[in-house]
């Protein structure tokens, strides 16, 4: 299931649509159907495992099968009804279906059963940035930095809604932040970003 499952990858980050290919009974499956067809034996295996759903719903979430994914997100969360993790992936699953106010219901939960939880707290800033709910989406970018002062996005997510409210000092002090905690080779482009809003703002690098 390892090769299968490196095999998905590969193609997710390839940006391919579809591979077939013959072997073992499974003939003629994308990678995807491979995984599902692996995934679901595991699940007849052990049907009370809530993080195989899980594993599952995102390979539905992947072909774009809402539905399908949802019913095994929902089977997990009935399974497991303080899985956070699950919590947050459905979450995910909502904000790809455009029902924003389902997926705060969810990381609400999410948050509830793991405070530590970063994803939940940035992303949920970004729902409620959605929604245009500034300051609960500040004080979840901040409680996402809080718990890790190196989360790029959570930086450029707060300095964007501090420009929004015209809050330039505020915004150049955060991309400033950004580009001190932006370590990483793949975050040159957010590092590039900030200096520009910097200059743009009347800042000084």
């Amino acid at each position: 299931m390892k090769k299968i499952l490196f095999a998905l990858i590969c193609l997710i980050m390839l940006g391919a649509t579809s591979i077939a290919f013959a072997d073992d009974g499974n003939s003629y499956l994308s990678p995807a159907d491979k995984v599902i067809a692996e995934i679901t034996k595991a699940i007849e295996d052990n049907p009370n495992n809530a993080v195989v759903y899980c594993k599952r719903a995102s390979v539905y979430t992947y072909k774009k099968q809402f539905d399908l994914a949802l019913a095994d997100y929902n089977k997990a969360l009935e399974i497991n009804p303080k899985y956070a993790y699950g919590y947050a992936c459905r979450a995910d699953l909502y904000e790809k279906k455009g029902d924003t106010d389902s997926a705060i219901n969810d990381l609400n939960k999410a948050i509830e059963y793991d405070h530590t939880f970063v994803k939940a707290y940035n992303n949920r800033a970004v729902a409620y940035s959605k929604k245009g709910q500034y300051e609960l989406a500040i004080n979840d970018f901040k409680k996402t930095i809080e718990l890790d002062s190196k989360h790029t996005t959570a930086y450029a997510g707060l300095a964007m809604i501090y420009e929004n409210k015209y809050l330039y000092s505020e915004a150049i002090a955060t991309y400033r932040k950004l580009i001190d905690n932006a370590t990483l080779p793949q975050e040159k482009a957010w590092v590039e970003k900030a200096q520009n809003k910097i200059r743009e703002f009347g800042g000084t690098l």
